[in-house]
């Protein structure tokens, strides 16, 4: 690959297998409560082989416990749904708790949106088909007989799912893939417990049969065996600085060719984080080629005004179609 690509990533770039902000009202998330709610009764049929039977130094989970741990799930979930319903969007919602410093239900909340995102990729196995198409297109075989990514390839997201690895795991089995990807809020299903002075991380398996025990095992765990300890690696831009992250983005636009933008509004709570990555030298746009793939053209006069620095006058090459993602012709 001659030309270096940055892909910048917003919620539009899943929104044929997961909810856009605002479709979070809808019944899928009371769908992926209930369905919650089912794994924790014994008498649900995958309860039936021993071998779902978890066993830790305090002996086989008895439904007593199990109870206690779906208890707490859906007290967390139907508070996540009712701020949601109650508000424009989860981010609003969030940095309500955030800025008044409530801060057992931000983490809590965090924790639930986690679970939710885990519970739609694996469970119902939703990938946005769109992914299969792009694969299919800068997927190659090296001199090794190994799948491969042009080197010259990057995202920068700002999504929490994992789309971009689950769907490229369709190519290729048992192989590790290098590519360069920064999610600037963190992913979905890597959720740490703080146990004395060591950091336990734990995953859901990418594995719809299992996810039911996983699903139980870690609400267990985490809500029951370690209580008040949990944490989500789920960030908003105001979480942090995200400092060092911000200057690997910042170097990606730097030293790419083509951005391509896909699915991203630039909301105003992100406006910081967005203009210090898109800050670079004047005279390094002028041979850059960007692309914005969105039908809004109120979006793109926002990012051309309020994102790009402002002694830079570049326009911005606008795609409507949401067909498939834009790969650029100078590919």
């Amino acid at each position: 690959m001659s030309q270096r690509i940055t892909y910048y990533l917003g919620a539009g770039a899943s929104a044929n297998a997961l909810p856009l902000v605002k479709n979070f009202k809808d019944k899928r998330f009371e769908d992926f409560i209930n369905k919650g709610m089912e794994w924790f009764d014994r008498k649900n049929e995958f309860w039936q082989e021993k071998s779902n039977l978890f066993e830790y130094g305090e002996g086989v989970y008895p439904q007593q416990s199990l109870t206690a741990a779906g208890d707490n799930f859906k007290r967390m979930a139907e508070a996540a749904l009712e701020g949601i319903r109650t508000h424009v969007s989860p981010d609003t919602f969030a940095k309500k708790l955030y800025l008044s410093k409530r801060t057992e239900e931000y983490e809590e909340f965090k924790f639930v949106l986690d679970l939710y995102f885990a519970f739609e990729e694996i469970y119902n196995q939703k990938i946005d088909e769109r992914w299969d198409t792009f694969y299919a297109s800068f997927l190659d075989i090296n001199e090794h007989n190994d799948v491969q990514l042009p080197l010259g390839l990057n995202f920068i997201s700002w999504n929490y799912d994992r789309q971009i690895e689950l769907s490229l795991k369709r190519f290729y089995s048992g192989l590790d893939v290098e590519f360069n990807e920064l999610k600037l809020n963190g992913a979905c299903n890597s959720f740490s417990n703080f146990n004395h002075d060591n950091i336990v991380t734990s995953t859901i398996p990418n594995d719809s049969d299992n996810f039911p025990r996983s699903f139980v095992d870690l609400n267990k765990s985490f809500l029951i065996k370690f209580p008040n300890r949990f944490y989500s690696s789920l960030k908003f831009a105001w979480d942090d600085e995200k400092i060092e992250m911000i200057n690997q983005a910042n170097n990606m636009i730097h030293n790419s060719d083509i951005i391509v933008i896909i699915g991203y509004s630039f909301p105003f709570y992100n406006r910081k984080v967005d203009s210090m990555i898109f800050n670079i030298a004047q005279s390094k746009y002028k041979s850059k080629k960007i692309y914005f793939q969105s039908a809004d053209d109120e979006i793109i006069e926002k990012f051309e005004k309020w994102i790009l620095p402002r002694s830079v006058n570049k326009k911005v090459n606008q795609i409507r179609s949401y067909t498939n993602f834009h790969i650029p012709f100078e590919y």
